[in-house]
């Protein structure tokens, strides 16, 4: 008998060890090493707008993001950019190094993007920016009909979407190089531009998750 109840006892200490073993393990595993949680609403991103961020780790902590689009519209963003870690069910804001400043230029979404500096209409083709001068209002609206068919005519098909904007971010020289590893989501601000001035009209986000 005295056997029997000595193995009970072991018994229950060894599942007291191994609850409070676990629940000390899922509390470590669910810390941040960010203080700052996310009030980044999911509602603000581009919802059933056709587009999307892509990111994959080049190396380290070098990560590559793609922007595609499946529209025709055209969209403009900043350098800005936010950065989360993701703890337990939480999100958390990853701080810059404080002498870290992003600059201001603002990029439009769309390589086929036509302008007109009124002495010449400039548009892209690939990344080849193409500038044809005119003599007259006449002869430039022509100009920008042709452009338009051509470009419509050499889309390519947007069956996984057009790749409007790409670019490497090194991670170490915005977060320092004590960034741990984890999963990731990056945020970037984007604004709808509509109208002959292409006016800023709507703003969204696009969202990636990743892993480093």
């Amino acid at each position: 008998m005295k056997k029997l109840s000595h193995s009970i006892r072991m018994i229950a200490l060894t599942a007291c060890a191994s609850l409070l073993f676990g629940t000390a393990a899922c509390a470590k595993k669910q810390s941040s090493p960010f203080n700052e949680k996310s009030t980044f609403a999911s509602d603000s991103t581009s919802g059933d707008r056709e587009l999307n961020m892509t990111v994959d780790v080049v190396s380290g902590r070098t990560i590559h993001y793609e922007i595609t689009a499946k529209d025709n519209d055209k969209y403009m963003f900043g350098n800005l950019y936010t950065l989360e870690y993701k703890s337990g069910d939480d999100w958390y804001v990853v701080p810059f190094l404080a002498d870290h400043m992003f600059t201001m230029e603002g990029y439009i979404l769309d390589n086929e993007f036509i302008s007109d500096d009124g002495n010449s209409i400039h548009y892209y083709d690939g990344d080849e920016e193409i500038d044809i001068p005119y003599q007259n209002e006449e002869e430039a609206e022509r100009i920008v009909e042709s452009v338009r068919e051509y470009l419509e005519s050499s889309r390519e098909p947007a069956e996984n979407g057009r790749v409007v904007a790409s670019d490497d971010i090194d991670l170490s020289e915005m977060c320092g190089d004590d960034l741990p590893s984890g999963h990731y989501r990056l945020i970037k601000d984007i604004s709808l531009l509509s109208g002959e001035a292409l006016d800023h009209s709507e703003d969204f986000c696009v969202v990636a998750e990743f892993d480093l």
